[in-house]
């Protein structure tokens, strides 16, 4: 940011707790941007869905991620804002049309650089980025589609428990009868597994299993 100020007009907002950014205000003053950057403190959600509508480039960066869906990500992305993002985790799954992506290493801050000139500098890239991230997220993030996967996969998991209480049953009957000698629950699980195959899903649920794909992410 700091070889930006000179010759871009911007106002760079960190939205979230100060605690959360150990040292930064130090930081600022060092390069200069006291007047460029300021920190938003914690912020209701009615007023971070405000401060998404007036930004025009998001910096949604995470040197390590865990894997789970962005919540603050997929708001941005849902408000048509183009979003600059790691290349890592769930980020690296998203669309290369729909976020600006980033690897962490030795060229991410020249990339950053060049990035955010870029996007400053073209309004036009910057709506065809939104509205392509904005899209996205309406196809594959709306809450009633989450709530259905969700509910899809509870009911795959709970037709399945007769079946597993039937296959437990048989090797517990297996090993009251001493098949196989000490140390062969191995065996029962074994025996019983492959007796379950022979006995059809109704048989063994009373219900036709649920066709449905487990949930992929949980919002952050």
């Amino acid at each position: 940011l700091s070889r930006l100020k000179d010759d871009h007009d911007f106002h760079y907002k960190l939205v979230g707790p100060a605690g959360n950014f150990p040292g930064l205000s130090e930081l600022v003053r060092s390069y200069g941007l006291d007047e460029r950057v300021s920190i938003s403190g914690f912020v209701s959600l009615e007023e971070f869905e405000r401060l998404i509508a007036e930004t025009d480039i998001a910096i949604n960066l995470r040197e390590r991620p865990v894997g789970a869906t962005s919540g603050s990500l997929c708001r941005i992305m849902a408000a048509g804002v183009p979003a600059i993002v790691s290349n890592g985790g769930a980020f690296s799954e998203l669309p290369d049309h729909a976020v600006v992506k980033i690897d962490y290493g030795e060229h991410s801050e020249p990339l950053l650089e060049a990035y955010l000139r870029r996007l400053i500098e073209d309004k036009t890239l910057r709506k065809r980025i939104g509205k392509n991230a904005r899209d996205h997220v309406l196809s594959h993030h709306r809450i009633e589609t989450s709530a259905e996967r969700y509910a899809d996969f509870l009911r795959r998991i709970i037709a399945r428990r007769p079946r597993k209480h039937f296959i437990q049953t048989i090797a517990g009957e297996l090993s009251a009868l001493s098949v196989g000698g000490a140390n062969s629950d191995e065996l029962f699980r074994s025996v019983a597994s492959e007796v379950a195959l022979l006995v059809p899903d109704s048989e063994t649920t009373g219900t036709a299993e649920v066709s449905a794909q487990p949930p992929d992410a949980f919002h952050d």
